[in-house]
């Protein structure tokens, strides 16, 4: 039964990931864009500003995908007050990298932001994170950095979407906002987001 369960968590992993790659391809309207993002802002449990702290890379299974454990330090918190709080918080992302007990010279790296028409990767940096909770079958093993790394926020999130904002761009939607306040503007005005915590 448990097999069935991450089974089926992968299906729908694999099927948001092509849903949001067929979405960046093209939009025939700016209110099919408009539309697309005000999805994100709605399907999304956990909205939340910070900058990454750390990252390290691990297997989701022994032969699985190498996924990107990020520790993120939470500043403000749009969605999921409560739920969350400000300080530290651990995100997964479907970048890759390298893992170094399996590198030939034990060699470290996590693969850069790209950009490639699905969810883009997270770097170091700031970031506005769009996530859910991360299923267990995206935990990896025990000694995955998902279940080894101290943060103050003891759920992991899985990213849905990112906006840059060192780069002001929602790179999803191929959206580049001219300030940090017009972003806010634009939280505000179409997804009711505003500012529930916020580090001073």
């Amino acid at each position: 039964m448990n097999t069935i369960k991450k089974i089926i968590a992968l299906a729908i992993f694999i099927f948001c990931t092509c849903f949001l790659y067929a979405q960046k391809m093209g939009f025939n309207t700016s209110e099919e864009k408009l539309n697309f993002q005000k999805r994100i802002m709605s399907s999304s449990s956990f909205i939340f500003e910070g900058t990454v702290t750390s990252q390290k890379c691990y297997r989701q299974s022994p032969n699985g995908t190498i996924l990107t454990c990020s520790t993120l330090e939470i500043t403000k918190i749009f969605k999921g007050s409560g739920q969350i709080k400000l300080g530290t918080i651990k995100l997964i992302t479907q970048q890759g990298g390298s893992i170094p007990e399996e590198h030939p010279n034990n060699e470290e790296y996590v693969a850069e932001t790209v950009s490639d028409g699905a969810r883009s990767g997270i770097g170091k940096g700031t970031y506005l994170v769009f996530g859910n909770l991360a299923g267990s079958s995206m935990l990896g093993s025990p000694n995955s950095p998902t279940k080894t790394a101290t943060t103050n926020n003891t759920l992991v999130i899985q990213v849905y979407d990112l906006i840059d904002l060192k780069k002001l761009s929602w790179s999803s939607v191929e959206v580049n906002f001219k300030t940090i306040n017009e972003l806010y503007s634009f939280l505000n005005d179409n997804g009711g987001l505003t500012v529930q915590e916020e580090k001073k």
